[in-house]
């Protein structure tokens, strides 16, 4: 009630918030169409007395966030009842009928693919790096050399054969096309 005071700048006795509060309960509005009535005079741009009038007259005005909390809420509410009779819907179905945001959707979907890429990246670099320790030395020079050539690592580098195993990820074509030539 203090807002509500602060907002309309005027001392407002709260048994008088009291009494209408047990008239708008008579009415037949639940506690949270009087507490959004509360609000909605509070943000109110008319000045003066806060009379009963006032309750019916203003309309409660949102801010964008609070509109897409809005939004938000029901559309999970309504997801959760749908998911509720539906239990094997797919997030793509829930996406059409309007219950999940395609952004959000496709964010999963997009990270779901993009793993499965990057096991099968991760898988061919062990296989690489395994096959790496049985090229003769003179291709591993080779590769060091186009990785210094590359600018990923530094010519003359004391550790090199124990660096060069290292370097798969950024040379996968490199060590593929060494490896095949082997063969």
């Amino acid at each position: 009630m203090a807002w509500l005071e602060a907002a309309r700048q005027e001392n407002f006795p709260i048994e008088t918030l009291e009494v209408w509060y047990r008239e708008f309960l008579r009415l037949g509005w639940t506690t949270e169409r009087f507490r959004d009535a509360v609000l909605s005079v509070m943000k109110s741009k008319v000045f003066g007395k806060v009379t009963l009038s006032c309750f019916f007259e203003n309309e409660q005005l949102y801010t964008s966030e609070e509109i897409n909390r809005l939004v938000e809420q029901r559309i999970q509410k309504r997801r959760l009842e749908y998911l509720a009779w539906h239990p094997k819907t797919t997030e793509e179905e829930l996406c059409r009928l309007g219950l999940e945001e395609v952004q959000t959707w496709w964010r999963s979907e997009l990270h779901n693919r993009l793993q499965i890429h990057a096991d099968r990246i991760h898988v061919k670099c062990k296989k690489l790096r395994a096959q790496f320790y049985h090229l003769p030395d003179q291709i591993k020079c080779d590769l060091w050399k186009i990785a210094v050539g590359k600018e990923i690592v530094q010519d003359g580098d004391p550790n090199a054969m124990l660096i060069l195993p290292l370097l798969v990820p950024q040379m996968m074509n490199e060590f593929e096309k060494a490896i095949r030539n082997i063969q």
